[in-house]
């Protein structure tokens, strides 16, 4: 199955999924992930839709004294982390999702983690995202460590890579932690 093709299938699956409650699991695996735990920094999407959600990841990075960064598009194929206290201050996109009206620009250093969505994972650590390259542009050579968010239905055995595909160094689902 080619990329579009998987994008539409596992969406349309994600979309008719009862995710409920698998979120909280989501949050518990990933408390459970040395790197997590460990970081000072996390950088993430803010959840639109039927993603695994990041909203309870979000409080739980910033009741821990985490600094936290997320997302703007700023570009064709370019977004931009900036720093958040809370939630609550974001605002939505033309497309919905929300995004910092602006802010401190956020750097990831050593001491971060990324958090990345996607519609598909595999065991293998490859992802098919949403197509645009946003997340695969912005981590290219970088060697913070990223995790990868999913629902276990979205993890499949393996999945072709092309040479711009960052790996992911853990996939944590409802079910699993997956790691290199």
């Amino acid at each position: 199955m080619d990329k579009s093709k998987m994008r539409r299938v596992f969406k349309e699956k994600r979309d008719a999924a009862d995710n409920k409650g698998k979120d909280a699991a989501i949050l518990s695996r990933l408390c459970g992930v040395g790197a997590y735990l460990n970081a000072r920094a996390v950088f993430t999407y803010v959840s639109v839709g039927s993603e695994a959600g990041t909203r309870g990841i979000i409080a739980d990075a910033l009741s821990r004294g985490k600094r936290v960064a997320v997302p703007k598009i700023i570009g064709k194929h370019t977004m931009q982390f900036y720093w958040i206290e809370k939630i609550g201050k974001l605002i939505p996109n033309n497309m919905g999702i929300l995004e910092p009206a602006g802010g401190e620009v956020a750097t990831p250093r050593n001491d971060s983690i990324f958090i990345v969505p996607g519609l598909v994972f595999s065991e293998t650590m490859n992802r098919i995202g949403y197509g645009g390259g946003f997340y695969d542009a912005y981590l290219a050579g970088s060697s913070v460590i990223k995790i990868g968010l999913c629902y276990e239905f979205q993890m499949v055995k393996g999945l072709q890579s092309e040479p711009w595909d960052v790996k992911m160094d853990y996939i944590v689902t409802d079910k699993r932690v997956v790691s290199k």
